[in-house]
């Protein structure tokens, strides 16, 4: 093989490796970034049928003794409560909130993994190269935050627990 050959070849071997980089950083860029978007909606719709379905409830209960209020604060509070209502529906309220709760939990572990697994990708020095030669990110991390109470946040900003009930 001549040499110009034998440069011809190594060119076309280059080119054809730097391509297949680009679109593979390029196809893990735009998945990574929509299955940040898609959790971060699911999330919304978790939060959004699990508050709707404690209100429906909520509105059937008005009718009996008891405050929703009340019971909200003993369930997230994780404190025992005895809570005998007409029909159960004390009982329903309080499962309902705890599947709820359990269910938007999974669902924001699942996109703080997400996030976690991207930017460490844009971090990495070869990844992060070709995501940023493809034009990635395209999406600002800090647009899907993590739901929190603002309890935990002052928790983490003080650097100690505050106590769940205050008297």
């Amino acid at each position: 093989m001549s040499k110009i050959r034998k440069v011809a070849v190594v060119v076309v071997l280059l080119v054809f490796t730097a391509t297949w980089l680009y679109v593979y950083h390029d196809e893990y860029g735009h998945n990574a970034e929509v299955k940040i978007e898609e959790l971060y909606e699911n999330n919304k719709n978790i939060y959004s049928q699990f508050t709707q379905r404690v209100r429906d409830a909520a509105g059937l209960m008005n009718r009996y003794e008891g405050s929703f209020k009340e019971i909200v604060f003993f369930v997230l509070n994780r404190q025992q409560a005895v809570l005998e209502g007409p029909h159960g529906i004390q009982k329903s309220i309080i499962k309902m909130i705890e599947d709820g709760r359990s269910e938007f939990q999974s669902g924001q572990a699942r996109l703080i993994q997400a996030k976690s697994s991207y930017k460490a990708s844009i971090g990495s020095t070869w990844t992060g190269f070709w995501l940023w030669v493809a034009g990635y990110p395209t999406i600002r991390l800090a647009d899907y935050p993590i739901i929190m109470n603002d309890d935990t946040e002052a928790v983490f900003k003080e650097g100690k627990e505050i106590g769940l009930i205050k008297f």
